[in-house]
C-alpha cells in the first residue's frame, strides 16, 4: 500500500469541498485512484476529469503511470491567461 497526497484545484475543490487530502491506495496506478475518486465524488468530478490535467509530482502524467510512496497528484482544469 502506497499513501500519496491529492491537491484539487478550481471546481475539483469546490466538488470534494477540499485543497487537498492524503490517501492510502491498495493499487498503485494513477487511473486506479481516478476512478476511486470518481465514485467517492460522484457524476461532476467524474464528468470534469474529461476535461482535467493531472499532474504527478509537477509533471503531466498518462492514466497508466505508476505511482510511488509520498508522491503529489494535482487535479485541476487548464488555467489560461492573456
Amino acid at each position: 500500500m502506497i499513501t500519496v497526497t491529492v491537491k484539487y484545484f478550481t471546481a475539483f475543490s469546490t466538488i470534494t469541498c477540499k485543497k487537498s487530502e492524503k490517501l492510502l491506495l491498495k493499487e498503485d496506478c494513477l487511473n486506479d485512484l481516478l476512478s476511486y475518486l470518481a465514485k467517492k465524488y460522484g457524476t461532476a468530478f467524474e464528468e470534469h476529469l474529461k476535461r482535467a490535467v493531472i499532474l504527478v509530482n509537477g509533471r503531466q502524467m498518462d492514466a497508466s503511470v505508476k505511482l510511488k510512496h509520498g508522491d503529489e497528484v494535482v487535479i485541476s482544469h487548464p488555467v489560461g491567461g492573456g
